[in-house]
């Protein structure tokens, strides 16, 4: 974490790049389970839970006033406060989470079950605790109600060979998210809901966005916003780049052709004891590569981090195709 003073020796980087450990936990159940990706709502909330149990010395419901909270792995991870000294964000409760959960759709099978995530930079350190709440929570059925889980194995992705691997096998230090070339045309495609917000000029709030009136600035506007959070909170590296030239070039990309529609779906918050009503985008958009060219790092590197609202808890989440080949 960063403590006072700290921003002071940060270092300067322009271009976007991130840190990112991506691993999934392999579960044996007692016979099927369907997995649906807002189950990852249930997940992320029972793994506080157990994070907090593992890591906080105090009995308080909050972090508040606590003496331990500036070096405690549960603040930092799940909490996520504005550091002290940090110029960014001082005035919000929270930065961006350097996590993000997924629950993957297409590994349904027999006593299997499969939980995703993501952790970027300093937030890599601590991916032993991290698994160990995440299968406690397992144990306990978090995620899936009663339905008890066992850990199988583990495994990493890696970049370079774009594959999964047993995270027995030793992580090269040079398997690092490396932005590829970008393709003439591209296909975006969200896999869970999308939940964007924007302040159109003359307004004094921001609106949520909704699928017949987004458009790519909308997108680029919040991974610029994210993915410059995760590198000066959680890397130590400030990106300097033109933010305002940047969005208003955005505004001139348009899309080639966009297939979306809204979902409305609820959860139930444990720690605010109500429904919470959610709604977000999902579909297809296509995008013309030549117009990308200085917006494609965020693009690809926001495959792995997640855009928008509830983005830690899996939601905003898009993979790029080029053709029928994923990048």
């Amino acid at each position: 974490m960063l403590s006072r003073g700290y921003h002071r020796a940060m270092e300067k980087t322009t271009e976007p790049n991130l840190d990112i450990g991506r691993y999934r936990l392999l579960f044996t159940t007692a016979g099927v389970v369907q997995a649906r990706p807002r189950q990852v709502l249930g997940w992320r909330g029972a793994f506080g839970n157990q994070l907090k149990n593992l890591c906080c010395p105090m009995a308080a419901k909050t972090c508040n006033g606590c003496m331990f909270k500036e070096g405690c792995i549960y603040n930092y991870l799940f909490e996520t406060p504005p550091p002290p000294g940090a110029k960014r964000m001082k005035s919000y409760p929270s930065v961006p989470h350097p996590y993000v959960f997924t629950v993957p759709a297409d590994r349904e099978k027999e006593n299997c079950y499969v939980v995703e995530f993501v952790l970027v930079g300093k937030a890599r350190q601590h991916l032993g605790t991290v698994v160990k709440a995440l299968v406690q929570t397992a144990a306990r059925g978090g995620g899936m109600g009663e339905v008890r889980m066992h850990q199988q194995g583990m495994e990493y992705w890696s970049f370079t060979g774009k594959r999964w691997q047993s995270l027995s096998d030793v992580i090269p230090n040079d398997d690092q998210a490396v932005v590829p070339p970008c393709p003439d045309k591209i296909l975006l495609q969200i896999l869970s809901p999308l939940c964007l917000k924007y302040t159109p000029e003359g307004y004094d709030k921001a609106v949520s966005i909704k699928a017949d009136e987004m458009e790519f600035h909308h997108l680029f506007r919040n991974l610029l916003r994210r993915i410059s959070s995760f590198s000066y909170f959680h890397m130590n590296k400030e990106l300097v780049t033109d933010f305002a030239g940047l969005n208003r070039a955005s505004k001139l990309v348009s899309f080639l052709e966009k297939n979306l529609h809204q979902e409305k779906w609820q959860r139930y918050s444990t720690r605010q004891q109500q429904n919470i009503y959610m709604k977000g985008i999902v579909g297809s958009l296509y995008l013309d590569g030549k117009d990308l060219s200085p917006f494609w790092p965020y693009l690809w590197l926001g495959q792995w981090v997640h855009a928008g609202k509830w983005a830690s808890m899996g939601m905003g989440r898009y993979q790029l195709y080029e053709a029928k080949e994923i990048l």
